[in-house]
């Protein structure tokens, strides 16, 4: 089976050597692919170091863009697997195998590392709430209970590739909208507690006004995916 981690990266000089040095121990495993969306720090001269593949975007497009150029590459080279790994030193790397196993396992289409299910309480007040409400918004519409909606560690099967590369997906911030656009395209997914580390370096997307920008641009997206119809949406096997 082929299998690749896949990172999406902006101005992570700090904390991506530390990242890829731990993953070269899966390299029997996974073949490692790092997306450069338009870093302007010493990200790009980092990468040159590794005998990796680096995927570069000349001017930062955004992490759903950044995921979506990596995920058509895995896809159209024949890749069965994709780990989606942050550059931060935020997602541990001894739950790759784990969520990975997991999803052969249970046969279903995205697994989310999910840090709420291990009990993860490092997280603003804001931020809870906003992610309850995503979680009860996504459980209304569609059924599923997705704790963990912003989680970036997931493992996709070709087939969830193929939805993330769709026109379907969200490009901004593929979070809560995407999952219930996954989900009402016929995706199946699950959760799997996950410890997550502190970040090495930098902070979350999704931080002071930015949070609440965020917060009401995926409130309108929301809106958008509730009312596509299932029949619009759902994917040819």
């Amino acid at each position: 089976m082929k299998k690749a981690i896949l990172i999406p990266v902006f101005n992570e000089e700090v904390s991506i050597k530390v990242v890829i040095d731990s993953l070269l121990k899966l390299r029997d495993r996974y073949d490692i692919i790092v997306v450069d969306d338009g870093s302007y720090d010493k990200t790009p001269d980092i990468l040159k170091d590794y005998d990796i593949v680096v995927l570069r975007h000349c001017i930062n497009s955004g992490y759903g863009a950044a995921i979506q150029t990596g995920l058509r590459y895995l896809y159209d080279k024949g890749y069965e697997q994709a780990i989606l790994f942050d550059g931060d030193g935020q997602h541990p790397v001894e739950s790759i195998d784990v969520i990975s196993l997991e999803q052969i396992k249970q046969k279903k289409d995205i697994v989310i590392g999910s840090r709420f299910l291990s009990g993860y309480e490092d997280v603003g007040t804001l931020k809870r709430i906003a992610l309850k409400f995503f979680s009860l918004i996504i459980y209304i519409v569609t059924k599923v209970t997705i704790k963990d909606p912003t989680s970036g560690f997931k493992c996709l099967n070709r087939r969830a590739m193929r939805y993330y590369i769709s026109d379907v997906t969200p490009l901004s911030f593929p979070d809560a909208d995407a999952m219930i656009l996954a989900i009402k395209s016929g995706l199946t997914i699950i959760e799997i507690p996950v410890r997550m580390n502190k970040r090495i370096s930098g902070r979350s997307m999704h931080y002071g006004l930015r949070a609440v920008m965020y917060m009401m641009n995926m409130f309108f997206s929301l809106i958008l995916c509730v009312l596509k119809s299932d029949d619009e949406l759902k994917m040819e096997e």
